[in-house]
C-alpha cells in the first residue's frame, strides 16, 4: 500500500461494480428503507465530523484527519467501457469509502481535498477483492449474504485460482468448507463451460449470461446478483441441465405452478366479486391497487419458492 497523501475528490472516480456492498434498492422496499435511513445517518455523522476539520490551504481546502484515507487505485486496464470516458491522468479508482466519499461531496463539493491510500491492483479482480477484505473493517458491515455473493463474483471472474485453502482463511467467516468448495466448483464449471478465460469482467457477465439463457431459456426464471451476474443457484441449475440433459422436471414444475396460479387466482377472483359487490367503481380500483402494490411489495422481498425448493439459497 502506498504513502497516505491528498488529492481533489474530483479525480477519485466511483465504480459501483468494484464494491462489494449491494445497492440499496436492492431486495425490498422495506429492507431498502432501513438500510438508506441508516446509511443517512452514518454518512451524516461522517459529515458533521469534518465541519471544523476543512483547513485553507494554497492548493485548496482540504480535509484533516477527521476522514480515514480512501482506499484507490489507478484505473485497470479492464475497467469497464462505460467509465473510460471519464478517466484523466490524474484519475483514481475508488477501492473502499464509498459512504464517506458521498458524505464528504454532498457536504464540500468535488474540490475539497481529501487524503488517499493508493494500493496496487491490475484488474478489476484485485480491486474487488481489496474493496471486500476492507469492507470487513467498516463501520457499516456488510451482510454474510452480500459477501457470499462477491465471493462468487470473484470466482466467476477467476479468483479459484487463489485455492480453497487460502480463501477459507479469508472467508471463513461465512463459509463452511464444503459451501465453498461448492462455490468454487460452481465457479470453475461456468468458467470453461462459458469460455470465460482471460476475458474481462464485464465481458464474462455477458458471456455467462447468454450461455446460460441458451440452456435455459424460458425453463426457469434466471436470477441475476445485484451487479448483474448469475446467481449461484442459476449457475447450479444450469450445471444441472447441461450434466444431466433431463429438462422434464423443470417443464413439468413451470406446467403445475402456472396451473396452481391460475387457479388460485380464479379463486380470489370470485372472493373479491363477493367482498367488492355494491361498492363504487371508483372504490373498487383504489382497493384493488392498495392490494396489488401490497402485493409487489411482498413479492419483490419473496425467494423464488420454486427455484430454490431445487436448487436452495445462494
Amino acid at each position: 500500500m502506498g504513502r497516505a497523501r491528498k488529492v481533489p475528490l474530483s479525480t477519485i472516480l466511483p465504480v459501483k461494480e468494484v464494491t462489494a456492498r449491494e445497492p440499496l434498492d436492492s431486495g425490498s422496499k422495506a429492507k431498502a428503507e432501513a438500510l438508506e435511513s441508516l446509511t443517512e445517518e452514518h454518512r451524516k455523522a461522517i459529515a458533521s465530523g469534518t465541519e471544523r476539520d476543512v483547513i485553507p490551504a494554497a492548493q485548496g481546502p482540504s480535509i484533516g484527519a477527521s476522514i480515514p484515507p480512501l482506499l484507490v487505485a489507478k484505473p485497470p486496464k479492464d475497467l469497464p467501457e462505460n467509465y473510460k470516458n471519464r478517466i484523466t491522468e490524474d484519475t483514481l479508482v475508488l477501492v473502499d469509502g464509498y459512504q464517506r466519499y458521498k458524505a464528504i461531496k454532498s457536504k464540500h463539493g468535488l474540490e475539497v481535498r481529501v487524503s488517499i491510500k493508493e494500493i496496487e491492483g491490475n484488474s478489476m479482480n484485485d480491486l474487488m477483492l481489496a474493496a471486500l477484505e476492507a469492507n470487513y473493517q467498516r463501520p457499516l458491515v456488510i451482510s454474510a449474504n452480500e459477501k457470499k455473493t462477491h465471493v462468487f463474483r470473484l470466482l466467476l471472474l477467476g479468483a479459484h485460482t487463489e485455492g480453497a485453502d487460502r480463501l477459507m482463511k479469508k472467508y471463513g467467516d461465512v463459509f463452511s468448507r464444503s459451501t465453498l468448495a461448492e462455490y468454487i466448483s460452481l465457479a470453475k464449471f461456468a468458467r470453461t463451460e462459458a469460455n470465460l478465460k482471460d476475458l474481462p469482467p464485464n465481458d464474462v457477465k455477458v458471456a455467462l449470461r447468454g450461455a446460460i439463457k441458451d440452456t435455459l431459456g424460458d425453463l426457469l426464471k434466471i436470477k441475476y446478483d445485484a451487479k448483474g451476474y448469475p446467481t449461484k443457484s442459476t449457475v447450479k441449475a444450469w450445471r444441472m441441465v447441461l450434466k444431466g440433459g433431463d429438462i422434464t422436471p423443470f417443464i413439468e414444475r413451470a406446467e403445475k405452478e402456472q396451473e396452481r396460479t391460475k387457479s388460485e387466482a380464479k379463486s380470489l377472483a370470485g372472493d373479491l366479486s363477493y367482498i367488492l359487490k355494491g361498492a363504487s367503481p371508483k372504490a373498487q380500483v383504489q382497493a384493488l391497487s392498495m392490494y396489488l402494490t401490497k402485493a409487489k411489495e411482498q413479492l419483490d422481498s419473496k425467494p423464488d419458492d420454486s427455484f430454490l425448493e431445487y436448487f436452495g439459497e445462494d
